[in-house]
């Protein structure tokens, strides 16, 4: 005769699959009832440069939804523990929101500026030069924040100049990782546009997971 192996919930491959399933679907539903209003401009209004303002002003919530989720995905290396949705909003959006806005504001606000310089350039006749110049750092300013939210949930009591140190630092040194979650997270943004059933509902978190496993290759100790 066989003898079968006693299946529990910590060897069971498929509750564990059924548990990070549930995860991302709690962890996207917090996300998109934080960016409701993003949300519902995508589904209305169309891109231009009258409603550009209105659409990075709607996207400000989303950095603080972003270091929610990676503050999740942290506990849960750490732990392997954990409640998804309570988390997100009670330890995740408490303990990093405010970092995550600031953050967003400042990105916010640089991409006003640099999207300005963009249409305003635009016309003159060095445009192949300096389109080019404001898309990088864009690009770079996005990959900076993305590096300060990890920094600052994988440590919490760090003073903020070396959260800066350190993120700049890898944005320059590992480029291809900063340029590599840049692009995820403008093909989030873009589904986001395409298609906001999937870009909100089911996809957020992916991406998000995804841009947390490449920030952490970035400094390992």
């Amino acid at each position: 005769m066989f003898r079968s192996t006693e299946q529990t919930y910590d060897n069971n491959i498929y509750m564990k699959w059924i548990f990070n399933l549930y995860s991302v679907l709690m962890m996207n539903l917090g996300f998109s009832i934080l960016c409701a209003l993003f949300a519902v401009a995508t589904l209305f209004l169309s891109v231009s440069e009258q409603t550009l303002g209105i659409f990075l002003l709607l996207l400000l919530p989303l950095w603080p939804a972003m270091i929610s989720i990676f503050a999740a995905i942290d506990q849960y290396k750490k732990n392997r523990d954990i409640s998804p949705f309570k988390f997100f909003f009670m330890n995740g959006l408490r303990n990093f929101g405010l970092k995550g806005l600031k953050y967003g504001g400042f990105v916010l606000l640089t991409l006003t500026i640099t999207i300005s310089d963009i249409f305003f350039f635009s016309s003159l006749p060095i445009v192949n030069i300096t389109i080019p110049f404001f898309v990088l750092l864009s690009a770079l300013i996005i990959a900076f924040s993305m590096n300060m939210m990890y920094f600052r949930v994988r440590n919490p009591e760090s003073k903020e100049i070396d959260i800066i140190r350190v993120s700049v630092y890898y944005l320059l040194r590992k480029w291809y990782v900063s340029l590599l979650n840049v692009l995820l997270f403008s093909a989030m943004l873009g589904l986001m546009f395409v298609m906001p059933q999937f870009g909100f509902l089911l996809t957020p978190a992916i991406f998000i997971g995804i841009i947390f496993l490449n920030c952490s290759n970035l400094h390992k100790s």
